[in-house]
């Protein structure tokens, strides 16, 4: 057997060794910190930071100050996952496949895990940020069809070549909203188990819901034992206000609360995933204008 055929792409809800979160004078710095606070009381938290000397005086106020690493990084944007490596497993050890940056203004970002890691990386010659490639049970992977708007109109068949680097064994391919600007997997559905997912709904978004109902049968006949949650999303503009783009660490969801989640809203995510074991800790998002939450301002880490 080659050494790719061993490959398999993390699943989606694996738990990460430790969380990457940038740090630095952002309008969102609260959340940020809010996020670094909540996941450091179970996982490492390595902050990317503009000013040491600052991300040091948040650490020593938090409650696990020993589970935070800081490393001086330069960077355009907090959205580290955008440009994160993609961690593929194999029989030996963790991979990381860097993908080809593809960000007009953002030159700091799109060489940021190549200037500051010690860590050999392979070459991914595709344009695929983290959050969109959602890794399921068995190697399965989604993507939206912005994959292939992105690498030039590329046809889904274009992608196979890349499958046996990625560790993907199915890769479905979604539609993503054509109002969407940023179009993302993770903002329409999360892997929350091997046997478990959550799929977005949004009263009035035809399309989306016919979109999550065709996924449903998808993945069904994939996998017959596979439960489905149905959670609330909103479009708002040209961002999908999604309170799916939240972070996973084990039964631990950080969920994002955006200004305008009604309290209905707020309490049907919160009963639905505590149905099924999950304690849910609401971390304040006002990250609408800029495309994202969460999990987009993340990035995972995996040995």
């Amino acid at each position: 057997m080659s050494e790719d055929h061993r490959r398999l792409l993390i699943p989606d809800y694996e738990i990460p060794k430790a969380l990457i979160i940038a740090h630095g004078n952002f309008t969102i710095r609260e959340t940020l910190e809010d996020i670094a606070e909540e996941a450091s009381r179970d996982i490492g938290v390595i902050l990317f930071s503009s000013d040491p000397i600052k991300s040091r005086l948040f650490v020593a106020n938090c409650s696990f100050p020993d589970r935070f690493s800081i490393v001086a990084a330069p960077f355009d944007t907090p959205w580290v996952r955008d440009r994160a490596p993609i961690a593929v497993a194999d029989k030996a050890k963790c991979r990381w496949l860097l993908p080809r940056s593809h960000m007009e203004g953002r030159q700091l970002d799109s060489r940021l895990f190549r200037s500051i890691s010690s860590r050999a990386m392979e070459e991914l010659d595709l344009v695929l940020p983290q959050g969109n490639l959602l890794g399921g049970p068995a190697g399965l992977a989604i993507s939206t069809d912005r994959v292939l708007a992105d690498n030039q109109n590329l046809k889904p068949n274009d992608l196979l070549p890349f499958k046996q680097q990625l560790g993907i064994r199915d890769w479905l391919l979604i539609r993503a909203l054509d109002s969407d600007t940023i179009g993302h997997a993770d903002c329409y559905l999360r892997f929350l188990g091997p046997e478990l997912m959550a799929l977005a709904h949004a009263p009035g978004e035809t399309v989306l819901n016919k979109t999550m109902k065709l996924l449903r049968h998808q993945l069904s006949e994939l996998f017959p034992g596979m439960d489905f949650l149905s959670l609330p999303v909103q479009m708002r503009g040209g961002m999908l206000e999604s309170s799916l783009n939240w972070i996973q660490i084990g039964q631990l969801l950080l969920v994002p609360l955006f200004p305008r989640t009604s309290a209905q809203e707020r309490e049907r995510i919160e009963k639905t995933l505590a149905e099924h074991s999950f304690r849910v800790v609401f971390v304040s998002s006002p990250t609408s204008q800029y495309g994202g939450a969460l999990h987009c301002l993340t990035a995972s880490v995996f040995f």
